[in-house]
């Protein structure tokens, strides 16, 4: 067991690890969030998310944690949370599958992106988040059979902290599925205690399997004088620009689906260090832009703006607002730009792309996934 404190603005941290397959300074920093539910976040260095990472690093413990998971089992639904583990989860599906190629599964993500034309199959919460609400629409009708007959689960998040988000998501998925006999809880970090794995374990009815590459607990010492003006309370609007919903809104099967890139041979690039940036919950594919880069041996770093509001702080160097991207008016988030470099915006749509502003104020290039 190893101990740690850690002071930030909103408090200080005293964590207590059990398991560290990955120690915990190569795997997290710290920082302050804007949001009165929990003001303490724990900041992946492995995502891409909030601090820039290089393609390899993020594929290489995608396949770590998948390999935490043993041998899943088919039929197979693995389900990955917006935004910050949607990329997680197609990874995490990505190494499943390579590992077992005859698996038959596929991978859905959660959002926050409302489209009243397209049909739900369920809504849950996040109740700590900024934002609360998740929505899981009903998957294209290939993947129908597989979701309602699935015999595991594997649900991805990037930390779990009590389990309740992610048990109340269990309880949803399995009321219009009844066949689950295995879930698996994956995550790069993992709060529970044995008692609440149990508990949940119960709860569910169903087996459950808690993997992570950090375990451990930790407790929190509020700073009586930290307060931060918090942002409007979160509302999911229809979204104005159409939400695409085959990079994983409604399923997907393909684990490395390049066809959707652009062609690196079209790109402009410069004899310069790279950045390839994603935008919300459109991060996998621009995950793997930047890895096609890489192995061309490109200086390549891969990061993505976001919604979750903390301040200069800790893990976090740098903000910078960012309009929403789907012209819902949501404040999005830029954190820890590297200078330096030649940025690569990379949207789910032409029509998204052509409206965002990003782009200017960054003197950046920008594409958009072919459909």
């Amino acid at each position: 067991m190893s101990r740690y404190q850690v002071e930030i603005a909103a408090g200080k941290l005293a964590i207590e690890t059990t398991q560290e397959l990955v120690g915990l300074s190569e795997l997290l920093g710290f920082a302050s969030r804007q949001n009165p539910n929990r003001s303490f976040l724990f900041v992946s260095k492995v995502l891409g998310k909030y601090i820039p990472v290089r393609p390899a690093i993020f594929r290489k413990q995608c396949a770590r944690l998948a390999a935490t998971a043993g041998a899943v089992e088919g039929p197979l639904c693995v389900m990955g949370l917006a935004e910050t583990a949607t990329g997680l989860g197609h990874g995490i599906f990505a190494a499943l599958k390579e590992k077992k190629p005859e698996l038959e599964a596929f991978y859905c993500h959660s959002t926050r992106c409302r489209s009243s034309q397209m049909p739900l199959a369920f809504q849950f919460n996040e109740s700590h988040s900024h934002a609360v609400n998740h929505l899981l629409y009903e998957p294209f009708p290939p993947f129908q059979r597989i979701f309602k007959e699935a015999r595991s689960l594997v649900l991805v998040d990037d930390e779990i902290t009590t389990g309740r988000t992610l048990t109340q998501l269990a309880r949803a998925y399995l009321a219009l599925n009844p066949h689950i006999q295995q879930i698996y809880f994956l995550s790069l970090v993992s709060w529970l205690s044995p008692e609440r794995e149990a508990i949940i374990e119960k709860d569910l009815g169903c087996r459950l399997k808690v993997s992570a590459l950090l375990k451990g607990r930790f407790s929190f010492d509020q700073n009586p004088l930290y307060f931060k003006q918090f942002p409007q309370p979160y509302a999911m609007p229809d979204a104005s620009l159409p939400v695409r919903m085959d990079l994983g809104r409604r399923g997907i099967a393909e684990t490395h689906p390049h066809h959707f890139l652009p062609k690196i041979s079209k790109l402009a690039l410069p004899e310069q260090p790279l950045l390839v940036l994603g935008t919300g919950e459109c991060n996998y594919l621009p995950f793997l832009l930047a890895e096609q880069l890489e192995q061309q041996g490109q200086d390549v770093l891969f990061l993505s703006t976001g919604q979750s509001p903390m301040i200069v702080d800790g893990a976090i160097k740098s903000r910078m607002e960012v309009s929403d991207h789907h012209q819902r008016g949501l404040q999005h988030y830029l954190y820890n730009l590297p200078q330096g470099r030649h940025i690569i915006v990379v949207y789910e749509s032409a029509e998204i792309m052509q409206q965002h502003q990003l782009p200017s104020s960054l003197s950046a290039q920008k594409v958009h996934l072919h459909a």
